[in-house]
């Protein structure tokens, strides 16, 4: 038979340890489901801000192309599918749209145009890789000053 005294003390000893992984998991930095901080130099990043970018020159009437200065930040989150969130500095290039390609205005890093303007963007995207899904849900963008832009 169990004592009344073992069972309180196993009781008391299960009440802290999901106290304490209570603690722990709401602690954590990457919540399950929460948004969760990328590395903006990492490949993937920059690659989906590219073709954010990339549908952002052919929805616009402008005649150059957007090229990317920067990501500021990123993140993401896993929903049905995976959300990003980008927060980028994007300017107008001296390439033309109608002589360069987007893929090439991205690979030699087409000039940005003289001036002191540039864009802050916001751009959302969901993925879904499994079923080839991109979507660009949101591209904001209000103008900022090249130098802010321009740091590192």
């Amino acid at each position: 038979l169990v004592s009344v005294e073992w069972l309180c003390c196993k009781l008391n000893m299960l009440s802290i340890c999901l106290l304490f992984s209570i603690l722990f998991v709401t602690s954590s930095k990457q919540l399950l489901g929460g948004e969760n901080s990328l590395d903006v130099n990492n490949d993937k990043v920059e690659s989906l801000a590219f073709r954010a970018l990339q549908q952002e020159n052919m929805r616009s009437n402008s005649l150059n192309h957007l090229v990317l200065i920067r990501v500021k930040d990123a993140t993401s989150q896993i929903v049905a599918g995976i959300n990003y969130k980008l927060t980028i500095y994007v300017g107008e290039s001296e390439c033309s749209k109608n002589t360069v390609s987007a893929q090439d205005a991205h690979q030699n890093r087409c000039k940005l145009v003289s001036g002191d303007d540039a864009r802050l963007c916001k751009v959302t995207i969901h993925e879904k890789p499994w079923l080839n899904v991109f979507e660009v849900a949101d591209f904001d963008c209000t103008s900022v000053p090249r130098a802010e832009a321009l740091q590192a």
